[in-house]
């Protein structure tokens, strides 16, 4: 059975996600989806604890602790950064789990 992911919200349908990748403490994945509000598939990361420790998760009210089992979206990613570049604050090794998943290569995917 497939473990839930982070893109299924808002009638979002998963259409393929990547074998995970461990790299540093965390474990990453490619994840393929169908948005109601694009024509195109769209192409997000994943992530997780690899150890399964607790998350901790900042927000402007505070902090709270997540379960580190779970998949987390590449928003969540402690220093994202729409604004950086090519990367957006987010590991450059992505780029071999990238490269490693030839569906995410065809025109008809997108980043989300």
């Amino acid at each position: 059975m497939r473990e839930r992911s982070a893109f299924e919200f808002g009638g979002n349908r998963i259409v393929r996600q990547s074998n995970p990748m461990k790299i540093g403490k965390h474990e990453w994945r490619l994840t393929l989806y169908r948005s109601p509000h694009h024509e195109h598939p769209l192409i997000g990361y994943e992530w997780r604890r690899a150890d399964g420790a607790p998350i901790r998760r900042r927000c402007p009210g505070g902090a709270y602790w997540l379960d580190g089992s779970t998949w987390m979206r590449d928003r969540d990613w402690p220093s994202y950064n729409h604004n950086d570049g090519e990367w957006g604050g987010m590991p450059r090794t992505l780029r071999t789990l990238w490269e490693r998943c030839p569906w995410a290569h065809t025109r008809e995917t997108r980043p989300a």
